[in-house]
């Protein structure tokens, strides 16, 4: 058999089988398989393949697309090049494409440039040409004359000719990076650079460049040339528009019949103008053009685009940079005047402007200006506006919306609207922002977008579908959902169109590119699958569970109902909630991509009742996000037959100025106080509310005004409202009386027997005279010195009191003047628990307390500390002879210092009294209980033995004994030293440390 070559009629190296062939190719370098791709056709086609496939071009006959530049890829872009030239068996190309990337050597870009051009001239069967630089790292000598003067401005001119000249090319896109752009372009457009220093003006560039085009290119297009097929031509570089090129691409749109054409890039508002002029004199058939990027004013732009008589399709949009002036990118109607210096701007007749424009693309203020026009758009049968999600947030986007559509409903009534919407910067916080912003605004945001049918969002990314679902429900009209630009897999994909489904009911379809829908088998298949994993016993599942995550047991928890039974107590347990049944103490973030433990309790089938709730939200979030968590807590409780007690943490939204009106304290109004009546109509018996129960804005001084009535919610049915009889308000900002009336006005009806207050204010004290007259329980955790005379004028409208508890100063030095306030009867006081110069004051009273039972004198460990309870359990006992001393306890609370020298306590009780003929030993004898506040634990083993050892033989007739560290642990008694005490005090009867009695006797 013959081993000769067909080719050359010889053996040799090309007569070795293919196989062998690729073998041998696997040791060579790419510049010697560049070498042997010339000596037959066999090895041609063998090593143009392998070169192509090196370079990522598997079928140039398709597409070809070559990246050139860099340092480490020189040869390999020189051997995709050559191979490209030398390649026999390649009949023709379709679309071929150029990326020169980090080109730091000139010559070597020049050399590029040529090899390029003779390979557009071997295929003249392209179609698309993409010529495009990305990182360009150009250096000054590249800008040198205005201009891209570099020593290869000759090759890539007659890279563009050579493109232009192809007979069949279709599109044509020249495009640059964005690096280039903002680094470079302000160096050849002056104006840009002066636009914060001095008007704008006509660069001198562009000037000569308008010259030279005229002078060099007829407008009309040479007769000898051949017809040419329709291009679309897009510019997405301002390269193209440079002095040194700008008359070759003048050339090109007169000599080439251009249907499309796109412009994208950074220039200077007048050089925006100059060049749309011009292009529309040289485009006469142009039927689509897309504008983007453009920054200059809205009328002047519209007198540009509407140059372009014949359009049927337009596009436009604006940028946001850094040197674009504010007036140019503000969301609101545009004026009426153009560039600087221009004349007023008018529109041409409505014949002209724009009569054949079929489909529209564009912002809401260029749309506005568009339809100012006696007869606009006349063919316009379809409509899009385009705007930034940025825009949304923008004040001024609801108004212009209404503006908007009003006069596109009096043009063109039926014409559907489709809001295109890009999320492209921080789309989670901004699309948050937007449901605070639509909530504020209220019936101005639902005329702006409540009559919007179809919704386009574009480059969301992979970020969380539960943001974009409840986005997408201030659009309250959407029935079509288009998702572009959004990544994940096809399952995320999947649940992000459910999760539009199931939060927007009016939503019918949506559509997410690139999602292709599983078959209907799957789910059957999956369904089935699960059967092995339900089958294993209950202990089995159970020590599965415990080495899951929290996540890993929600989601099990919601396969099925026995999984739900078996995983939900141990992810309950893992976030602090053993006993569901008993106590549920949670906190709510307000974002909505916060995960949190009350979907859980939402979703637990075994959880049938409830008796504590506790509920804390996180100070911060997003306003809407609060409202929809008390919706859902209000959900909670709806469920259960009964509640015990409930306690809320509620918190301030001062931060959110701007979203703060009347429309947001409406809703929310409604919103809690459906919390409100549910809670009362389950029959609770105590409720706790930290915090604002309103929302206020941290700049206005009320949240209603002061004269408006009583708010009232809706009419409920409260048959068990007499349920209630604690309420504790813990207030963490003043307000007004009003905004203070209405959480006590919404409680009304109830029978509430004990109230706790913190951070008194007058109008909270007018509110609890109005609303609570027979009040029986009153207990003020904090007031200041200067509300001590209002509040002994409230004690004086609260005749029923039974029991009160006044706060302790924060300051041992207060000195109290109480000698001009009102004196209280307390006929009915049982249970009283103040300060010493309060006690004094009420001991003036013409009966002073007849019916007391228990005083604790509440006191801080200060030389004064003595003689003031002295002072005060002398007055007490010397009373009428026939009425009896109270139980009298000391409710001590030792200071930091006191706590920690040893001694130190001691030395109060040692000091010489003042200001008194009664001993303490005698008033001693009147203290059967000692209450200890802010003790601290010194050293292992003992609790305190500095300050209780001490303090406890002064209490002779001790009877109980409390002590309180701050803490929740549980101390044992030889710990506490409990053998010790009970021997000094042998008539104990109970001792509690941290609220757990540790020892009781009861007398027989």
């Amino acid at each position: 058999m013959s081993t000769a070559c067909r080719d050359c009629q010889r053996p040799g190296f090309c007569c070795v089988s293919s196989k062998a062939l690729q073998n041998i190719f696997k040791y060579l370098s790419r510049h010697e398989i560049t070498g042997v791709c010339s000596l037959c056709r066999r090895l041609n086609r063998l090593s143009v393949n392998i070169l192509l496939a090196a370079n990522g071009i598997l079928d140039p006959t398709v597409k070809c697309h070559v990246q050139l530049g860099g340092i480490s890829h020189i040869d390999s872009e020189v051997d995709v090049l050559t191979a490209l030239q030398y390649a026999l068996f390649i009949p023709s190309m379709t679309h071929f494409s150029m990326t020169f990337t980090r080109t730091f050597a000139t010559i070597r870009l020049a050399r590029n440039m040529k090899r390029c051009e003779r390979v557009l001239h071997k295929f003249p069967s392209i179609r698309d040409v993409t010529i495009e630089f990305l990182e360009a790292e150009y250096d000054a000598r590249f800008l040198a004359g205005g201009g891209l003067k570099y020593p290869s401005n000759t090759e890539f001119r007659a890279l563009l000719d050579a493109t232009q000249n192809l007979p069949s090319l279709e599109l044509l896109r020249v495009a640059t990076g964005w690096d280039f752009d903002s680094n470079y372009m302000l160096e050849l457009f002056p104006c840009v650079v002066e636009l914060h220093s001095s008007p704008p003006r006509v660069t001198s560039l562009l000037e000569r460049a308008h010259k030279m085009c005229r002078e060099m290119f007829p407008r009309v297009r040479p007769p000898s040339l051949p017809p040419r097929t329709p291009i679309t031509f897009l510019i997405d570089t301002p390269i193209l528009v440079l002095p040194s090129f700008y008359a070759w691409t003048i050339s090109v749109l007169s000599c080439r019949s251009v249907t499309v054409l796109r412009l994208h890039m950074l220039i200077a508002a007048d050089d925006w103008a100059i060049i749309l002029r011009e292009m529309a004199a040289a485009l006469h058939c142009l039927a689509e053009l897309t504008i983007l990027g453009v920054r200059m004013p809205v009328p002047a732009l519209i007198r540009s685009v509407s140059q372009f008589c014949g359009l049927k399709k337009l596009t436009t949009d604006s940028t946001t940079d850094f040197f674009t002036q504010p007036s140019f990118r503000a969301i609101a109607p545009a004026p009426d005047s153009g560039v600087r210096g221009s004349r007023r701007f008018e529109f041409p007749p409505s014949s002209a402007c724009l009569a054949n424009l079929t489909e529209l693309a564009t912002r809401p203020e260029h749309l506005e200006v568009l339809l100012r026009a006696r007869a606009p758009l006349p063919a316009l049968a379809s409509l899009c506006v385009r705007v930034e999600l940025l825009d949304l947030n923008s004040p001024g986007i609801a108004p212009l919306m209404c503006t908007v559509l009003r006069r596109l409903h009096h043009s063109h009534r039926s014409l559907p609207v489709m809001l295109d919407v890009r999320a492209n910067i921080s789309p989670e916080a901004m699309m948050c922002r937007t449901l605070d912003i639509a909530l504020a605004r209220g019936d101005e945001w639902d005329e702006a977008f409540g009559t919007i049918t179809h919704l386009r969002v574009r480059d969301y990314g992979a970020h969380n579908c539960l943001v974009l679902a409840r986005w997408t429900t201030v659009f309250r009209g959407a029935t079509d959902v288009l998702l572009a630009g959004i990544s994940g897999s096809q399952a995320s994909l999947i649940r992000t169109a459910a999760e539009i489904r199931r939060t927007c009911p009016n939503v019918r379809t949506v559509t997410v590119e690139g999602m292709v829908e599983p078959p209907a088998e799957t789910h059957t298949e999956i369904a089935e699958d699960t059967g092995g994993f339900l089958g294993l016993p209950d202990d089995v599942l159970l020590n599965v569970f415990e080495r899951l995550r929290s996540a890993e047991l929600y989601g099990l928890s919601r396969l099925s109902r026995r999984l739900n039974l078996l995983s939900l107590p141990v992810y309950l347990a893992y976030e602090g909630i053993p006993d569901a049944n008993q106590l549920c103490d949670f906190r709510l973030v307000n974002h909505p991509t916060a995960a949190d433990v009350l979907s859980a309790l939402n979703s637990a089938l075994f959880l049938r009742e409830i008796k504590h709730i506790s509920c804390r939200f996180k100070p911060g979030g997003y306003l809407s996000c609060y409202i929809r968590n008390i919706q859902r807590l209000t959900a909670f409780l709806a469920k259960f037959p009964s509640v015990e007690t409930v306690s809320l943490t509620l918190v301030e939204l001062g931060y959110l100025d701007n979203e703060i009106n009347v429309a947001v304290q409406t809703k929310w109004r409604v919103t809690f106080g459906k919390l409100l009546d549910v809670i009362l109509e389950k029959s609770c018996g105590e409720v706790t509310i930290t915090g604002p129960p309103y929302i206020q804005s941290s700049t206005s001084e009320s949240p209603w005004p002061r004269d408006e009535p009583t708010l009232e919610l809706f009419p409920v049915a409260r048959a068990n409202c007499s349920a209630l009889r604690s309420l504790s308000f813990h207030r963490a900002a003043d307000s007004s009386h009003s905004g203070i009336l209405w959480p006590f006005s919404t409680l009304r009806c109830s029978q509430i027997t004990r109230l706790s207050i913190t951070a008194v204010s007058s109008s909270l004290l007018e509110v609890i005279a109005q609303e609570l007259p027979t009040l029986p329980e009153l207990d003020v955790a904090s007031c200041p010195e200067i509300l001590d005379a209002k509040l002994l004028a409230l004690f004086c409208k609260l005749t029923c009191l039974i029991y009160l508890a006044l706060p302790l100063p924060q300051k041992s030095t207060i000195n109290y003047d109480l000698t001009e306030c009102d004196v209280p009867a307390f006929s009915s006081l049982r249970r009283l628990a103040a300060p010493a110069p309060f006690i004094m004051h009420f001991l003036t009273a013409t009966i002073p307390l007849p019916a007391l039972e228990r005083l604790e004198i509440r006191a801080l460990s200060s030389p004064t500390l003595i003689p003031s309870v002295t002072k005060a359990i002398r007055a007490l006992a010397e009373r009428e002879p026939n009425v009896p001393v109270p139980m009298i306890v000391l409710d001590l609370t030792v200071a930091p210092g006191h706590a920690a020298a040893t001694g130190s306590i001691e030395n109060i009780f040692l000091a010489p009294l003042v200001g008194g003929a009664m001993a303490w030993a005698e008033a001693a004898k009147f203290v059967c209980g000692l209450n200890v506040r802010g003790l601290r634990r010194t050293y292992l083993g003992r609790l305190d033995g500095n300050v209780l050892g001490p303090l406890i033989p002064y209490f002779p007739a001790l009877h109980e004994l409390s002590a309180d560290n701050g803490t929740r642990s549980r101390m044992a008694g030889g710990e506490v030293g409990l053998t010790r005490i009970l021997k000094m005090c042998p008539e104990m009867k109970r001792v509690t440390f941290n609220n757990i009695q540790v020892y009781s006797r009861v007398d027989t």
